[in-house]
């Protein structure tokens, strides 16, 4: 399936698919230990309804990868990495055009780490978040909790209906450690 710039494709990452460890790889070194869950876990509940786990390619060239998942009043997109040799090229731009285009009028939601002068990756923090602005998220006034880690949560949105995203945030991670959201 060719996505909104005509020049990418997104392939479902299933169990022994080309892609199962391609995005294995890109995940692992995206993602600190900690924020990641497993792996083969999140490959099987991509086979559940509203659940997407896609790669992206560029002709032959694998770009990145996303985990999200669909509510009747938001998207929320769990992991979104772009590989390191393709990135400032646009393509994490594109694959969140794709986003905006299947969402309609339900909100795009991602967690990102807060902003924390003293942070080690302050820098990467900010750039990231930078990158999310530029392509119409905004700070929202919830954090997210999980287990003992918290993120910032962002949104395209300025309204949202803070059950609805708890139960959407529970849901994705199919309940594996405890999520909490708070203003």
């Amino acid at each position: 399936m060719l996505i909104s710039n005509g020049d990418m494709e997104k392939r479902p990452v299933r169990l022994l698919s080309k892609e199962y460890k391609k995005v294995k790889k890109l995940y692992e070194s995206a993602f600190p230990a900690y924020e990641r869950l497993p792996y083969l876990p999140l490959v099987l509940l991509a086979t559940r309804k509203n659940t997407h786990f896609d790669a992206y390619y560029d002709g032959d060239t694998f770009c990145g990868f996303t985990y999200s998942v669909m509510s009747k009043e938001a998207v929320y997109i769990l992991f979104l990495a772009v590989n390191d040799v393709h990135r400032g090229k646009g393509y994490g731009s594109a694959i969140l055009e794709d986003f905006k285009e299947r969402a309609g009028q339900r909100a795009l939601v991602l967690t990102i780490e807060p902003l924390e002068s003293d942070a080690k990756n302050y820098d990467e923090r900010l750039k990231r978040l930078t990158f999310y602005e530029r392509n119409g998220f905004k700070a929202t006034p919830y954090t997210y909790h999980e287990g003992k880690e918290y993120y910032t949560v962002l949104a395209t949105h300025d309204h949202l209906d803070e059950k609805e995203l708890e139960t959407l945030f529970k849901r994705a991670i199919c309940y594996m450690v405890p999520v909490k959201l708070t203003k």
